[in-house]
Formats: structure tokens, sequence, C-alpha cells
């Protein structure tokens, strides 16, 4: 089977699933407008780059005359249906690429939501809307990564929605403990995520604070992994608070080496605003890790409260704190949760359970 993704290539959902399809045996060909190092990808049996018109993240990103470069791309496109000559096309992410499978009038389309882009891209205006609308009317197959986001997707279809999140590699994110940037004997309380104001990195350095002053004798220790346009502000309120002597901001990380953090955190916060899923979160669980979340949107589907993690009302610095200082201070408690939190990943966010189950789709669609 031939399966055209339409798809940023730089994205590691992207690369994760373009791998793992295939790996099981499906022939994967890309078509990206991302600027990306082909070298990496060239020669890789199984899957074939496409990537004959570039532009720069910032350009693609940008305002929504962005979505011109779609319609630039549009001839492309089709004349690399014609080459690969694909059984399915599959375009990731519904207002980008899910116009270009839109416009390319192939069939089977499959078009996976990812997001913001239902999350936020509709509440801009009746034009943003209308675009999802036809986006949704030419696709044979929805896909979202949650039910929040198949609530979304609702909003603007008829059509029935399939949610397959995104898959986590159970090899990849696994237990250790070798520290690469604190003490064995240091406690550390961590996240992994963009310094943006929606994710709540404030929350958490507020409510680290509290949890440091309560046991000012512990070893207790931040680490924040990621980059964003916040970063220097959150560097200065760490200040501000008095806890940056026992604050790390590591800055942006080789997606490679992202396992190596999760395993050197004790417990993994999550206190975002306002998420769709929750990906870090299930690595974080998958490497054995207890989680602290906020009662926000996907979150809410990547726990089992009070089993594999703790959810506090979002913007509460008090009982974010609450619950991180509970599992500081209970070895037992913090291992117990853990372990289920791996059993949980394993047995319904797994790679494998996910790319079945879109193989299995992929079938029914061409058979």
């Amino acid at each position: 089977m031939k399966i055209l993704l339409l798809a940023d290539l730089n994205s590691p959902h992207t690369q994760k699933w373009a791998s793992a399809l295939s790996d099981a045996g499906l022939h994967i060909g890309i078509f990206t407008l991302s600027e990306v190092d082909n070298s990496l990808w060239n020669g890789r049996e199984g899957i074939t780059v496409y990537n004959p018109v570039s532009f720069s993240r910032k350009r693609i990103s940008g305002n929504s005359y962005s979505k011109l470069l779609y319609l630039k791309a549009r001839k492309q496109l089709r004349r690399v249906v014609k080459e690969f000559k694909p059984d399915v096309v599959h375009a990731h992410y519904a207002t980008s690429y899910g116009l270009l499978g839109a416009l390319s009038g192939f069939h089977p389309l499959v078009i996976s939501v990812w997001g913001s882009d239902v999350m936020d891209f509709p509440s801009r205006s009746f034009l943003h809307r209308m675009l999802l609308r036809y986006n949704f009317k030419k696709a044979d197959l929805l896909l979202g990564t949650s039910l929040v986001i198949t609530d979304c997707i609702a909003r603007l279809t008829s059509k029935s929605t399939e949610v397959i999140p995104f898959g986590i590699d159970t090899n990849v994110f696994t237990q250790g403990q070798e520290r690469i940037v604190f003490e064995g004997s240091d406690l550390v309380v961590g996240t992994v995520k963009s310094l943006e104001k929606i994710y709540g990195i404030d929350i958490l350095l507020r409510a680290f604070r509290l949890v440091s002053l309560r046991h000012p004798d512990k070893p207790f220790k931040l680490l924040i992994v990621g980059e964003g346009t916040m970063e220097a502000e959150y560097k200065e309120l760490a200040s501000h608070l008095g806890i940056d002597s026992k604050t790390v901001f590591t800055g942006r990380m080789p997606y490679e080496k992202i396992p190596f953090y999760f395993q050197n955190i004790d417990v993994f916060a999550n206190l975002s605003r306002n998420e769709s899923f929750g990906v870090s979160v299930l690595e974080a669980e998958a490497c054995g890790k207890p989680v602290v979340v906020t009662s926000v949107g996907g979150l809410k589907e990547v726990i089992l409260p009070g089993v594999t993690g703790i959810a506090v009302p979002s913007d509460n610095p008090e009982q974010a704190a609450n619950a991180i200082e509970s599992l500081l201070l209970d070895d037992k408690f913090r291992a117990e949760m853990g372990r289920r939190g791996r059993e949980l990943v394993k047995e319904k966010f797994a790679m494998e359970v996910c790319l079945s189950r879109m193989i299995a789709h992929y079938k029914a669609l061409v058979s």
C-alpha cells in the first residue's frame, strides 16, 4: 500500500508516523513545503520525500494569507500524485495541508486534525470557518487526536470523526534514572513544553516556589525544557520568586534527547491553561513518571486521576503546589503512580496500538 503524507516534515509527529508506517511495510511518500534537511531522509528505504517548494516555517505559520502558499503548491502536488500513484493521501493539519489535500481532488483523502486548527482557527472569522468546512467536505475520513478535538470538528461538519492519538514509542520513552542535570539525591519537578503563556509555565514557577518555601531543607529542583517567546520573562520571574538557583532552563533540546530529560524528572507537571491533547504527559507516563495536570482540554483524557496522576484546576498555583508536594514527599505514592502511568500508555497510547488502527482505516478506504 502506498500512502502520500502531506505534512510538515520538521514535526516530530510527522517523522514518527512516517517511520512507523514505513517500518510496518507501507511505501510512504511525504509532500512537504517546509525547509528540511532531505539528506536525513533521502535513500531511506520505503520513504520518498517530495519538497518541490520550500518555505520558511515563519512564512508558513504566519498569518491567514500564508494559506496562499498552499494554493501555489497545488500544481506541484498534482504532479507528485501522478508520479507516486498513492492509494491514499493523508493530510496532517486541517487548515494548511488539509487545504492542499482538498484542492488536489484526490480520493480517498484523510485529514488529521491536530488541535489549534479547529480550536483556534475557526474562531477568527466566518471565512476561516468556511475554509475548514470546505476541507472537511472533501475528506473521506476525518481523524482527531482526542475527544476534545472531535467535539470541535462536530461543530463544523456532520461527518463522523475517528480518534487516533499521537502514538508513543514506549521503547524510546522508557524508565531510567541516570542524572544528566542534577545530583542523584535531588527531587526534580519538571516540564517539557514551549515557553508560551498558554502552557502555564508561570503557574508552575509559582507552585514550585510554594513547595520550596514549605520545605527549605529538601533538595527540590525545577527543570524546564523548551524554548519560546516568554523565556526571558519566565527567567526573570524565577529570579523574582527567589527560585532561580534551584531552576534550570535548558532551552530547545533535540527531540532524540527528550527521553533522557523525562527520565531525570521525579514529578512531571503540565499546568496548561488549555491544550488539545497532551503528548508530553503521555511521554512522561511512558517513562514511569507521575504527573500533575490541569483539568482542561485533552489533558483530562491522558491520565487516570488518582491512579496515574493528579488533576488540578487551571491558574491555581496553590492546588498545583499541594499536588506536587504530595508526590515529592511520598516515594511509594510516586513510584506506584509512575508504574500505573506506563501501563496506561502501553495499553491505550503506544505507537503500535495507534499504528494498527491507522492501517486498518487505510485498508477500509481502499477495499
